[in-house]
């Protein structure tokens, strides 16, 4: 089973062997102990930061139990769940970050002994079964409670959503210690154990001080998070609202009601202050979306209030050319197209993806086109960035229709999956192969954050996913074991984030690490697409755009969602595209 599952946050199977009659299995080696050693040993974090990196570290556990619950997918529709059912600190494997901070970690799931599948049926639906292989009891879900003789006999059918209350328990302990130690946790514990006297039947059978009474979350769970919120340091504003979020989605008596593990993660991550620009993380947090979801718009028009014809504009002489390297895959030139007819818009992008998908012939030119970036531009990591402002909220529909063109085209560019997140959430990403999943995430995405928040927001992007992703080479090896391949980060905005709104400092952070790493220019191309043409928007994309032309180190272009589809995936890579002027 561990071989089906590939995520950062699950143990990692390397293989086997028998010896002296024994079977051994071959998984990573945890240079941070486990969770429990961690709550045992160490003190909890007593400052700010270092209480923030406890929580965003821990909070990749959901993206370990999210590939748990849909681990494999046979025809990329339809995942097979799965229950872990034995979520506890023991089962929590550390693995230490670049920082050297007992609370910089990345927590891996380990110890599938009680793993169960799901019970023939659809894989998709969320209230698929499987047998209750009876868990650990103290940090157990009320539907695998087996506290009588009755309840322990025949089988008990379960669902995934056991694991989610096991994992809001131990949440909520990880709060008590952080609140006020050892003592505390054994003050909660000693709680919950006198609760339990007054139950016959949770006494001597080992659920006694666990956090349920058989059918929903003990009282005194609520009387103590209060208490864990009035111990908490005063500057402390992310740990009360954890056991928030905890009471109310995840330690929650009926199954239904908890939410999985990837919208957990969207709330949790939310959490985290965004005024925090520079935490220096080793991993990414990600999410998986899956799902049979259908897509979410057809075709249609791509104009934009403001953005001009939908039809490409015509190229006015460009800038003075500057030179620096160039993805040595592009075996072609990039004007190449440019004399072979009309350059190929994302609106017929559309037409030619409608076309392929009803099996009707091509525009013989979208055909050429796609053929060229097929060639020139695979094996990129595909990444989208939309920007959820409200000042976006008129262009949804254009971000809907241009999102499910370009990733449809994109996909076929990353060798794994394309990746999205928004402004809002920016270490909360969304993973598929089948964009239209993701097109769905899109078209219902609400717009709602504030413009002027870009800096925070693009700074999450660029220190929490974008440089933990750089390969640290030395001596020709690659030492940094969360490296990714070369990156592609479509940016969907309308830049109207007030005066001076500070996005170029992240942009710089980037590439000071970039250049301080030796590596490429074009490792990390960041294609913003502009959406809209208000002048303030023009003016600060602008402004992006001739950032690092005097260094001669541009790994930023801004194109309007109207402009050549060529010019906008290659513009980053390209200086002569990237220097192109257009007719307004």
């Amino acid at each position: 089973m561990l071989m089906n599952i590939h995520s950062d946050n699950v143990i990692t199977y390397h293989g086997s062997f028998r010896q002296n009659g024994t079977y051994n299995l071959i998984l990573d080696y945890a240079d941070g102990g486990s969770l429990k050693d961690l709550l045992g040993n160490q003190e909890p974090p007593s400052t700010v930061e270092d209480i923030e990196q406890f929580w965003r570290s821990l909070f990749g556990v959901f993206n370990g139990l999210q590939s748990i619950h849909q681990w494999m997918e046979p025809d990329d529709d339809n995942p097979i769940r799965g229950i872990h059912e034995d979520i506890k600190p023991d089962n929590i494997l550390l693995f230490k970050g670049r920082s050297g901070s007992a609370y910089d970690f990345n927590p891996k799931v380990a110890d599938f002994g009680l793993f169960s599948h799901v019970r023939q049926s659809k894989a998709s639906s969320s209230e698929a079964m499987g047998l209750d292989n009876h868990g650990n009891q103290r940090y157990s879900s009320p539907e695998c409670s087996h506290n009588t003789a009755r309840m322990s006999k025949g089988p008990n059918w379960i669902t995934s959503k056991a694991d989610i209350f096991s994992l809001g328990a131990l949440f909520s302990d990880c709060a008590a210690w952080i609140a006020g130690g050892r003592e505390l946790q054994a003050k909660y514990l000693k709680r919950r154990l006198s609760y339990h006297t007054t139950n016959n039947t949770f006494q001597r059978n080992g659920y006694d001080g666990c956090f349920h009474d058989g059918i929903g979350p003990l009282p005194v769970i609520d009387d103590f998070h209060k208490e864990i919120r009035r111990l908490c340091r005063p500057l402390d504003n992310i740990t009360p609202r954890v056991v928030g979020t905890v009471q109310s989605h995840m330690l929650l008596g009926k199954p239904v009601d908890r939410l999985n593990p990837q919208k957990l993660l969207v709330k949790f991550v939310q959490l985290l202050p965004s005024s925090r620009l520079s935490l220096d993380l080793t991993r990414q947090i990600p999410i998986h979306y899956e799902g049979g979801l259908e897509p979410a718009v057809e075709t249609g028009q791509f104009k934009d209030s403001g953005s001009g014809s939908s039809q490409a504009s015509n190229i006015q002489v460009p800038h003075e050319n500057g030179t620096g390297p160039v993805d040595p895959r592009m075996s072609m030139s990039p004007s190449a197209l440019a004399g072979r007819g009309r350059p190929l818009t994302l609106e017929e992008l559309d037409h030619y993806r409608a076309a392929m998908k009803s099996g009707r012939d091509p525009d013989p030119l979208a055909q050429e086109v796609v053929d060229f970036i097929l060639h020139n531009l695979a094996g990129r990591d595909q990444f989208f960035f939309i920007d959820d402002s409200t000042s976006m909220k008129d262009h949804a529909l254009v971000v809907n229709k241009t999102f499910l063109s370009l990733s449809w085209l994109t996909k076929r560019l990353d060798p794994d999956k394309v990746e999205l997140s928004f402004a809002s959430a920016p270490t909360a990403i969304f993973k598929a192969k089948k964009t239209q999943k993701l097109s769905k995430r899109v078209s219902e995405q609400e717009y709602h954050r504030d413009p002027t928040l870009m800096e925070s927001s693009f700074g999450h992007l660029v220190d929490n996913v974008l440089i933990p992703r750089l390969p640290c080479k030395s001596f020709g090896l690659n030492f940094n074991p969360f490296a990714r391949r070369q990156m592609s980060v479509y940016i969907f905005t309308d830049g109207n984030w007030g005066d001076k709104p500070g996005v170029e400092l992240p942009l710089q952070r980037l590439m000071k690490k970039m250049r301080k790493r030796d590596l490429d220019r074009s490792h990390v191309s960041l294609h913003f697409i502009r959406f809209g043409s208000l002048t303030s928007g023009r003016k600060n994309l602008h402004f992006l755009d001739e950032f690092g032309r005097e260094e001669r180190w541009d790994i930023v272009d801004v194109k309007d969602v109207s402009h050549p589809l060529t010019d906008i995936l290659i513009g980053p890579i390209s200086q002569d595209v990237d220097n192109r002027v257009y007719d307004s």
